[in-house]
This record gives C-alpha cells, structure tokens and sequence, in this order.
C-alpha cells in the first residue's frame, strides 16, 4: 500500500478543515435565513363553479397574511354572488314554465279530491287430454308431457283416468287519489333557516357592499410592497381633496339648489350636508348640489 509524504498529508488536512468549516458555515447561514416571503394565487374552476386561493410561503407577517384573507374571502363572496344571480335566472325561467301547469291543476283540484281504482284477474286454462294407448291431445301415443297449458300436471288417462291441467288463479287491485293536499314535504330545518339568508344576500345593497368590501381589500393588500409585488397589485391613487364649502354653525346664509332658494341661519354643518333653519322648518341640504350661496359681511 503506498504512503503520502508527512507534507503532502498535512496540508490535505488543512484543506479538509478549511472545507468542513466553510461547509458548517453555510449550513448555519442558510439555518438562521428564513426564506423569503411570497404569494402565490390558486383559481379552481369545478364546472362553472369559481374559487380563489391565496397560497403563502415564507416569513409573510401577520397584517399581510390578514389581507391576504381578506381579499381571498371577499374575492369568492362576489364569485358566489355571481351564481346566486344566475339561481335566480333559473328560478325564474322555471317559474314562468311551471306556472300555467300549476295553475290548471289547482283549478281542476281546487275543492275536489279524486279517487281512481281497478281490478285485475289471472288463471289458467282447464285442457282433458286421453289416456294410455290412444292419439292424447298432446299429439303422441300413450305418452304426454305433464307440463303444457298453464303449468298444471297432467292425469293418468292409460289407467282409466281422464287427464286434465290444474290452473292457478291470482288477482290485484290499485288506487290512485289526486289532491292538492299533498305537497312537497318537509325540505330540512337547514334549508328552511337558510332560505331568508339567501334571499337578503340576492338583494342589490348587499351585492354593492360585497363590491366596496372586495375594492377595501384589495387597497389593502395593495398597500403591502410583497402582496402588491407577487399579486400585480397597484395602489390606488389619493382621491382628490374635495372643495365643498363650509358654514360656520349660528350664521346667516342664502343657499340656492338649483331654481330653489334657502334663506336661514346654519344651524349644522357636517361633511357633505349643511342644515339651515328656516322660517317654516330646518332644511338638510346636500353640498355637491349647492350652486351658490352668499354669506353677508359680519358687521
């Protein structure tokens, strides 16, 4: 077996610990470095059924991960929305089929109840047939088989006895009602409670609140710098500083609304409203739709 020189084996000890260390270094690196965060969106279609899956990976923090479920739960709401107005459709497509059909079977059934029967028989037939030695009716000569017409045996006839075919008798009998009182049944407690729900979500406000609550969230996760970046989300611009008037509460004031004139004293002003105590009555007065007003000088 051959030997390294005692130089060449320590240096190749040095290196080997050079490589360990540099090897136990990464590895704790890579140990104390969390990955990054990131995002990724999962659409599941199942029919024309949509769903929406925001997948998390990384050191996300807890308000993008609360974003990030925000905007997953409002994004399917409107995708539920969307076939509830399509149930709807179908609802009333069917409505609209179903509804002369019912409507001639409650004025046929209206205070009247039908009853309908019948009565059904069934037997064999009775059949002789000769005996032993002679033509029998099954056509052979002293032999016959005992099974024909019906099922039954038949008798000896070559001993002296007339053959013949027992027969079985059987009968049935139905009914059949028609009334209105029979409807659908009982559909669960579950469907019952859920019914109201449904109805109140089909409802235009609550597909608009779903609509501001989708955008709030969206703004939302726009506002993170990763959601906005593995989403392709952008800010939203800041609105525009409104310039509606303002009124000093206790002032004089003259305010037209279009042909509409209203001379008072400001008794409220709040954002977008001002209120003006009249004469006759207090009049709440939308700012946007102000088209002039005057205010006299203080003395």
């Amino acid at each position: 077996m051959g030997t390294f020189p005692v130089h060449l084996s320590r240096r190749l000890n040095l290196l080997l610990g050079v490589a360990v260390a540099m090897m136990a270094q990464s590895q704790q690196t890579s140990a104390a470095e969390p990955p990054s965060p990131s995002v990724h969106r999962l659409v599941i279609m199942d029919g024309g059924t949509r769903r929406v899956h925001y997948v998390a990976s990384g050191n996300l923090s807890t308000s993008d991960r609360s974003a990030l479920s925000d905007l997953e739960r409002t994004e399917n709401e409107l995708a539920y929305l969307n076939e509830l107005q399509e149930l709807k459709l179908q609802y009333l497509k069917s409505e609209r089929s179903l509804e002369p059909r019912r409507r001639y079977v409650q004025g046929l059934l209206y205070g009247r109840r039908i009853t309908s029967g019948g009565y059904a028989s069934t037997y064999a037939n009775y059949v002789p047939f000769s005996g032993f030695g002679s033509a029998g009716s099954n056509g052979y000569n002293g032999f016959y088989s005992p099974f024909y017409y019906g099922g039954g045996f038949g008798g000896y006839g070559g001993y002296g006895y007339p053959g013949s075919a027992l027969g079985s008798r059987s009968a049935s009998s139905y009914s059949e009602t028609q009334s209105l009182q029979f409807g659908m049944g009982d559909e669960g407690r579950v469907k019952n409670a859920i019914v109201g729900v449904i109805a109140q979500q089909s409802s235009p406000e609550y597909a608009a609140a779903a609509v501001r609550n989708y955008e709030a969230a969206v703004d939302r996760a726009a506002a993170s710098p990763i959601l906005s970046r593995d989403l392709g989300l952008q800010k939203k611009a800041a609105a525009a500083s409104s310039s509606e008037p303002t009124f000093s509460k206790g002032n004089k004031v003259t305010i037209w609304v279009g042909n509409d004139k209203y001379v008072g004293t400001v008794k409220d002003d709040r954002p977008g409203w001002v209120v003006i105590q009249t004469d006759k009555a207090d009049v709440t007065v939308r700012k946007s739709e102000i088209t002039r007003s005057e205010v006299p000088p203080k003395p």
